[in-house]
C-alpha cells in the first residue's frame, strides 16, 4: 500500500509541476504582452503629440507665401440687391416659380422633372 501511495504521489506531484510550468509561461505572457502595449501607447502618444506639434507649428504661423487679392471687383450688388437676397422668401413665391418653369424642363438636381411636381400637386 505504501508503494501506491508514492505512484500516486509521484503522478500528483508530476501534474502539479506541469501545471506550474503552464502558468508561469502564462504569466511571462501575459507581462510580456503588458510590456509590448505599454510600449505601443508610449509610441502612440509620441506619434500624436508629434502630429500635434507638427500641425500647431504649422498653423500657428502664417503662410509666407499667401496669395493676395488685392483690387476692386467691377461686378458689385447694390443695396436693393443685397435686401432683396437677404429677405425672406415665401412658400407662395416658391410656387409661382416652379410653376412657371414648365413642364418639358430638363430635371433637376433630384433627378425629377417640374411636370412631375405639377402632377403630384406639391
Amino acid at each position: 500500500m505504501v508503494s501506491r501511495i508514492s505512484i500516486t504521489d509521484n503522478n500528483a506531484i508530476s501534474k502539479f509541476m506541469k501545471k506550474l510550468k503552464f502558468l508561469k509561461e502564462q504569466i511571462r505572457l501575459f507581462v510580456r504582452a503588458k510590456k509590448e502595449s505599454a510600449c505601443m501607447q508610449r509610441l502612440n502618444l509620441k506619434v500624436k503629440n508629434e502630429f500635434l506639434s507638427h500641425f500647431k507649428e504649422r498653423f500657428d504661423r502664417p503662410c509666407s507665401s499667401r496669395l493676395i487679392l488685392d483690387m476692386t471687383y467691377p461686378n458689385r450688388l447694390n443695396l436693393d440687391q443685397i435686401d432683396d437676397l437677404e429677405r425672406n422668401v415665401t412658400k407662395e413665391e416658391i410656387k409661382r416659380a416652379v410653376w412657371d418653369c414648365g413642364t418639358d424642363k430638363s430635371p433637376g438636381s433630384d433627378g425629377f422633372y417640374v411636370g412631375l411636381i405639377e402632377d403630384i400637386g406639391i
